[in-house]
């Protein structure tokens, strides 16, 4: 169980630094002449807000609390967080990175493709500890 929180953590840092550091948000903007420009920007940019993409500041924010409340289950156990509210809060994350690419507001790429792998490495482990969970009531 340490060891899955230990791994969810680390999943859910790297998402963050990917998110923070790298420039993964592809926005196109079209010209008048048809021309098509692919402006890359971070997660946090003011810009990607500006234009009304929402999706990667949510992320964000539902990141940075997965990791919190997964911190908090690893240091006390006392204050076991139910899993079944973790395993929602991670398929939500995944859907707000999916969504911007099928309505077609920004273009999939490595970085992208990098999170989406954390995170459903994440919601592996948390389906797991959820059976864990499970498992242990019924026991």
């Amino acid at each position: 169980s340490i060891v899955k929180l230990s791994v969810s953590i680390i999943c859910l840092i790297l998402t963050l630094i990917l998110g923070i550091v790298g420039n993964y948000v592809w926005v196109t903007f079209r010209t008048g002449s048809g021309e098509i420009i692919i402006r890359k920007y971070n997660f946090l940019s003011a810009t990607i807000f500006g234009y009304g993409l929402h999706f990667p500041l949510i992320v964000i924010i539902i990141t940075m609390s997965l990791l919190l409340l997964s911190i908090l289950n690893l240091l006390r156990s006392s204050a076991k967080i139910r899993f079944k509210f973790l395993v929602i809060i991670v398929v939500i994350d995944i859907v707000c990175i999916i969504l911007p690419i099928l309505l077609g507001m920004q273009i999939i790429n490595i970085g992208i493709v990098c999170m989406l792998a954390l995170l459903i490495c994440n919601l592996i482990l948390s389906l797991s500890e959820l059976n864990d969970e499970i498992l242990a009531t019924k026991g």
